[in-house]
């Protein structure tokens, strides 16, 4: 009832739990916040501690600022924090454990990930939606993030060429600070929002790009700068965080819920793993509706090496029962470009033929196979 007065009447109450209890016993922290849930009631953790939270919570005349700004995930002197800042309980401090120990606790606090994105296959299908519309409309798929989640940015931009065939301008990585920020820290570079509008005007992004900002914590000023220079000049854009109570402006927002970290705020753990099994998901997804995959496999792979090369012979020789021998004949002619050689040991044209059949479907090799 205190709370409803405080809210002027409004009928959703959000409650900030406080104490050992919640944050140390976690089977009646677990029946609490499921009590609250049934009574239709927002809940989460606040970090006051102490005297502090007695004063504070005891003297209230209306809402602290740090409950009216929960949704967005900031974050003030007495604010509430990004689930990646707060303290897993579920376990005792990592310095107190043993190596055994230490492995077994962050093993069993991985399995958050898998369920985090599980939970967000809807919004994450939208995206690979859009990833594949760029894709097939000749745009692009870019990517900006500071620190970790820049990294794992660059990181999947960077694979997909060897894997897919695709030109590297197709997928791009940028993380604010610059390549220098990929193995040192670039002090405030996550703050500068000018640095990302003219990160973003040196790839000049379009109507038919997608922009996908990354943070863990949803709330990095250089990636919700970047969002909006991408969609004010048209680009279709999305926002991969770990912060289920994150807002953006973007169209699709992958709000995964990791939960406290097992070292506080390292984001490069859970939410680093979660990031990268859904930046997984748009690149691979996009790849496969826009022709690069084939029968389930990596036809447009570039095999630079003798392991790739054989697995080159094997997806040649499946896509075109052509024998081994045949298909590394038809590979040798085709300068090991596997479109083009498995519409050579398939249809018995040569490597030109090979090409402009190709190139008519738009580098498509299974459209390229079905009207040839």
């Amino acid at each position: 009832c205190r709370a409803r007065e405080l809210l002027g009447g409004d009928d959703t109450v959000p409650v900030y739990g406080i104490g050992g209890l919640l944050e140390h016993e976690n089977v009646f922290a677990d029946r609490f916040l499921h009590a609250l849930k049934l009574a239709g009631l927002d809940s989460g953790l606040t970090p006051l501690r102490g005297h502090k939270a007695v004063l504070q919570l005891t003297t209230l005349s209306g809402l602290p600022a740090w409950v009216a700004q929960a949704g967005s995930g900031a974050v003030t002197d007495l604010g509430v924090l990004p689930v990646t800042e707060g303290m897993d309980a579920g376990h005792a401090p990592l310095d107190s454990l043993n190596a055994h120990e230490i492995a077994a606790v962050m093993n069993a606090a991985d399995a958050a990930t898998h369920r985090a994105v599980g939970e967000q296959t809807a919004p994450i299908a939208r995206v690979i939606d859009l990833a594949a519309d760029a894709l097939q409309a000749g745009g692009r798929i870019l990517y900006a993030g500071a620190g970790t989640s820049g990294r794992l940015g660059v990181l999947d931009a960077s694979e997909c060429p060897p894997t897919f065939g695709v030109p590297a301008e197709r997928v791009v990585g940028i993380i604010a600070g610059g390549d220098q920020a990929l193995r040192h820290s670039v002090e405030g570079a996550e703050d500068d929002r000018a640095q990302a509008e003219r990160d973003l005007a040196a790839l000049a992004p379009g109507a038919n790009d997608l922009f996908v900002g990354i943070a863990a914590s949803g709330t990095t000023p250089y990636v919700h700068a970047a969002i909006a220079y991408a969609a004010a000049r048209g680009a279709r854009t999305a926002l991969v965080c770990c912060n289920p109570a994150a807002s953006t402006t973007a169209e699709v927002l992958v709000a995964l819920n990791t939960g406290a970290e097992v070292l506080p705020g390292s984001t490069r753990l859970k939410a680093g793993t979660a990031t990268k099994m859904v930046l997984n998901m748009i690149t691979t997804g996009a790849m496969a509706r826009s022709g690069y995959v084939v029968d389930g496999l990596m036809a447009g792979m570039t095999p630079r090496n003798e392991k790739l090369r054989e697995r080159a012979v094997r997806i040649v020789t499946q896509l075109s029962s052509a024998g081994s021998d045949a298909a590394r004949a038809a590979l040798d002619a085709a300068d090991w470009h596997i479109g083009h050689a498995v519409l050579i040991a398939r249809d018995g044209c040569s490597p030109e033929e090979a090409a402009a059949v190709l190139r008519a479907a738009d580098g498509n090799l299974r459209r390229a196979l079905q009207h040839h």
